[in-house]
């Protein structure tokens, strides 16, 4: 059922995308240096509007994504320190198990 929802989203997500390519097909020019520096250089190009659309959200996007990675980056490396330490911490409990050679918790055992 998941499967089918995100079939859906993705089917209109894509319709939007044509839409809006229709709909923004005109030739804009995208001027990299500012005209007041044009004696020193001048260099602009002419694309569709869309592509530019599509170029800036997707810019957007890998920003974003990257500066989120690179927030949460501490916290990945203290859950996988936190991670060794358990299997760590776990492994000794065993050895110390087999070693008194009881399996079960003594309060557990009491219980029994």
């Amino acid at each position: 059922m998941i499967r089918y929802i995100r079939l859906l989203l993705l089917l209109v997500i894509a319709v939007a995308m044509v839409l809006l390519a229709i709909a923004n097909r005109e030739f804009v020019t995208v001027e990299m240096v500012p005209s007041q520096f044009a004696a020193v250089a001048q260099y602009s190009i002419d694309v569709p509007l869309f592509v530019l659309m599509f170029a800036m959200a997707t810019g957007g996007f890998v920003i974003g994504w990257s500066w989120e990675y690179l927030r949460e980056w501490r916290l990945r490396s203290e859950s996988s320190q936190r991670k060794r330490q358990v299997e760590k911490l776990e492994t000794e409990v065993s050895t110390l198990k087999k070693r008194t050679g009881t399996e079960e918790d003594d309060v557990l055992a009491l219980l029994k």
